[in-house]
């Protein structure tokens, strides 16, 4: 999107250029409320991530921030590496590159009946990856607590993710 935005702002075929930046967006990024104009995600990502998504989605650029988590950390460098990422010089070659790139990516969405179901689908998986921190093994007993009751608003639990998100490494 940053790459054909670009063309746009030079001038470079102009009006196929935002037509292309207007289906990327439609495709992959989702849909524009008509009153705010603001997006609603196709992709919504976990509640330590989803607000920096949404930044780098709408700014088209990463914050520069200390104290990033390793995963937001992870999304700058994704973004960062396609950024500079040789797609092609015109909108054609960069929709084609898009195009090539997004027909192999799969999604899978794992929907579990209660918290503890989902506690076994993630010790699972997790048991055939990287083993997780004790900081995040904290955080995660932690809010299977709070959470066992369904007695939280999802818009105070986020509140809660993002505030330990803050929380800086030792």
């Amino acid at each position: 999107m940053k790459k054909i935005e670009a063309l746009v702002e030079a001038d470079n075929e102009v009006e196929n250029n935002k037509e292309r930046l207007t289906e990327i967006i439609g495709r992959f990024i989702g849909s524009k409320y008509i009153v705010s104009l603001k997006v609603s995600s196709k992709l919504t990502l976990n509640r330590n991530n989803h607000r920096f998504y949404k930044d780098i989605c709408s700014k088209l650029s990463p914050q520069n921030q200390c104290g990033l988590t390793k995963t937001n950390h992870s999304l700058k460098q994704a973004f960062e590496f396609f950024d500079h990422k040789e797609m092609g010089v015109t909108g054609s070659e960069i929709a084609r590159f898009v195009e090539r790139f997004s027909s192999r990516m799969i999604f899978t969405k794992i929907v579990v009946q209660d918290s503890l179901n989902a506690y076994k689908v993630f010790e699972t998986l997790n048991a055939r990856g990287v083993k997780l921190s004790m900081p995040d093994l904290l955080k995660n007993y932690i809010f299977s607590v709070i959470t066992k009751n369904d007695d939280i608003i999802d818009e105070r639990l986020d509140e809660l993710y993002e505030d330990w998100s803050s929380i800086p490494a030792l």
